[in-house]
């Protein structure tokens, strides 16, 4: 790919991919870097063959009932959990296959421990909010917001903090490992944004940026081999434009993970947390990103005034 043609083509589909995620909601792209910077700092790289509780069918389906009917005594929740179980759309999955839904049919991997609690409550919810958000950023908020209130079930109930710990961890290693695929290309999406085009020399630089941090961390005598920059920076861009253009649309998606666990994490020290879910599920087809970060600022301080107590996770 020659030069010129390289970089016009890079910064055509960052610039194409922004202008999506725009068109979705135009004030989206400076909450998504504040959501981004915010969780980033609290994602662990934890295993998913992590060493977690054991957990039977008989005692999951328990544990489910429980908390369905804590989150909603009405037992509405429950009566559509039920219903699922009855019209068999609880489907189980085989080997490594990840949980998801369809067709209001939730495909379920029991993997036999905890995780299976907090990863049938993800999906359910998806089922219960089964109409798609005026806003897609918003797909993965309440079922991120309850899975999130399904680990802290678990602590009030007397599982160990530490577990409850690992758990959560564990769910955002999603983020982890594919913020860690195209960490490179989100900051080139900010750069775009904020500053301008990108450039090689500007590549050029990140590459030396990295061999200078990559050489901090090792014995002054170890021996590097020696490095074209200008051909490394080519390779760089070419290799992006690929995963842009293969991973655009997990990269808008992606952006719904980061706004749900944001916005879960500005609502969990909230005492009135429960009516602004209860706001935006009455509203989802009206609210947007913007008028609900407005919803829980103005929540906030009318909480603060009244001198409420701060919720611990």
């Amino acid at each position: 790919m020659k030069e010129k043609s390289r970089i016009k083509t890079y910064n055509t589909v960052i610039k194409n991919i922004i202008e999506s995620i725009k068109h979705i909601d135009p004030n989206s792209i400076e909450i998504i870097q504040k959501s981004k910077k915010y969780i980033k700092e609290k994602i662990k790289n934890e295993q998913e063959n992590e060493i977690l509780g054991k957990l039977e069918k008989e005692d999951l389906d328990k544990l489910i009932i429980a908390f369905l009917i804590e989150q909603d005594p009405s037992m509405n929740y429950l009566k559509k959990y039920e219903t699922l179980k009855q019209e068999r759309k609880i489907i189980p999955l085989k080997g490594d296959k990840k949980s998801y839904v369809e067709e209001n049919t939730i495909y379920f991997n029991q993997k036999g421990n905890l995780y299976d609690f907090i990863s049938f409550i993800h999906e359910f919810f998806h089922i219960v909010n089964n109409e798609r958000e005026k806003n897609p950023l918003l797909n993965e908020f309440l079922s991120i917001y309850y899975e999130e209130e399904a680990i802290f079930y678990l602590l009030k109930i007397g599982y160990q903090k530490e577990e409850c710990e690992k758990l959560k961890n564990i769910r955002r290693n999603y983020l982890y490992r594919s913020q860690k695929k195209l960490n490179t290309i989100e900051k080139h999406m900010e750069y775009r944004e904020n500053i301008g085009e990108i450039n090689l020399e500007y590549i050029e630089q990140e590459i030396k940026e990295e061999i200078r941090k990559y050489l901090e961390k090792k014995e002054k005598d170890k021996i590097i081999k020696y490095i074209d920059i200008e051909e490394e920076a080519k390779k760089r861009i070419d290799k992006e434009t690929i995963l842009l253009i293969k991973y655009g649309k997990k990269m808008i998606v992606q952006q719904e993970y980061y706004i749900a666990y944001y916005l879960t994490e500005l609502l969990k020290n909230h005492k009135n947390r429960e009516s602004i879910i209860k706001e935006h599920q009455n509203n989802k087809n009206k609210l947007t990103l913007e008028e609900i970060f407005e919803i829980i600022k103005e929540k906030k301080i009318k909480r603060r005034c009244k001198g409420d107590n701060i919720r611990i996770h």
